[in-house]
């Protein structure tokens, strides 16, 4: 008892150490390299995304010094890394994204270029205020500013996921996590004759249809309205993400090494966006579809602990990864560790301090 008792306050020592050597030094390096913005904005977020992949390496390190090691099957993604993506993501719980983030890190710099859509709530979190000046899109949710939040996101993948250079989306298609939506869901499901899902919910196409209809169309209209920054949507990838026997962790547990160790696994299945369909109903179809293929893996997940996909799965296009532990580069991860506690030191010195007198303080 005792041990564990050490083991959490060192976990939680770690845990606010590197927020506190991290995220305020990104956000000052953000401010002093805004002359690049507007002179080489290409240089720019090249080194916004370098900068923010660092912050990431302090979520692998929260991670897999806990032993929280994440496990991948499905597509090889490699080929990916540099395309136009939606990464969709089944949703269980707060450490959904920060295993996620986890999984990206280990992508060269695709944690980096990321656009993040996520629930309002993150923006009070310890990275949100990196995200909102990354340009991450929060969704409030409700029935009632649905439409409107979908007009906004249309116009933040023009305004801010265009320009500044991004590559993936991270997309929670569910809307929520799934012990707050299981019932609703299941309960829709039975009424207008759909899949019955025990493992996932039922995806709302709100956004998906958003980005597909911005960003993933190729005629001529389209790319007067994207202008210069045209860059057509290529892939979405199909994650599905389970727990060992369904037990979900969450990201402060995780961070504290309040969970025992564990591995959480992630399946990928990569579709070419020229293949999905594009009307409404098509699109809530072939969505419906994913999701009740993703259900049954994981119910056959939690009775074996492998990944096994249903017989009449669609084709696969890329070839299937080598299914194992996630490789990090753990010299890479201290880099970035020491890249900021330098950072810090040289801000605080050369920054804070001169502020400081300044003010008399």
């Amino acid at each position: 008892m005792l041990r564990e008792i050490i083991r959490g306050v060192l976990r939680l020592t770690i845990f606010i150490a590197t927020n506190f050597y991290t995220i305020p030094s990104f956000l000052v390096w953000f401010i002093l390299l805004q002359p690049l913005r507007v002179l080489a904005p290409d240089v720019f977020w090249r080194l916004d995304a370098i900068l923010f992949k660092g912050l990431i390496a302090m979520v692998a390190t929260w991670h897999y010094t806990g032993g929280y090691r994440v496990i991948e099957a499905g597509d090889d993604l490699s080929s990916l890394e540099n395309e136009e993506t939606v990464f969709m993501v089944n949703h269980q719980s707060t450490s959904d994204t920060t295993l996620v983030m986890t999984a990206l890190f280990a992508k060269n710099l695709v944690s980096g270029q990321v656009l993040w859509v996520m629930d309002k709530i993150f923006k009070y979190t310890n990275f949100g205020l990196v995200s909102m000046c990354r340009g991450d899109f929060f969704i409030a949710q409700g029935k009632s500013t649905r439409l409107g939040q979908l007009e906004q996101f249309k116009k933040h993948l023009i305004d801010v996921y265009l320009p500044r250079k991004k590559k993936w989306i991270v997309l929670f298609p569910e809307g929520g996590f799934l012990r707050k939506r299981l019932e609703s869901s299941q309960a829709y499901g039975k009424k207008n004759g759909y899949p019955i899902l025990n493992h996932s919910t039922l995806p709302r196409t709100g956004a998906i249809k958003v980005i597909i209809d911005t960003i993933g169309a190729v005629d001529i209209d389209q790319a007067k309205l994207l202008e210069s920054h045209a860059r057509p949507l290529k892939w979405i990838i199909d994650v599905t993400l389970g727990y060992p026997e369904g037990k979900a962790l969450d990201a402060h547990g995780c961070a504290i090494g309040w969970h025992p160790p564990t591995d959480c696994y992630l399946h990928y299945r990569a579709y070419p966006v020229s293949e999905i369909p594009r009307d409404l109903e098509g699109l809530t179809k072939w969505m419906y579809e994913r999701y009740a293929e993703k259900d049954k893996m994981l119910e056959n997940f939690y009775k074996s602990g492998k990944f096994e996909e249903p017989a009449d799965a669609p084709k696969r296009v890329l070839p299937r990864c080598r299914e194992g532990l996630l490789d990090v580069d753990i010299i890479q991860i201290i880099m970035f560790h020491v890249f900021y506690l330098v950072s810090t030191y040289v801000h605080y010195v050369y920054i804070l301090c001169p502020i400081l007198s300044f003010i008399g303080l």
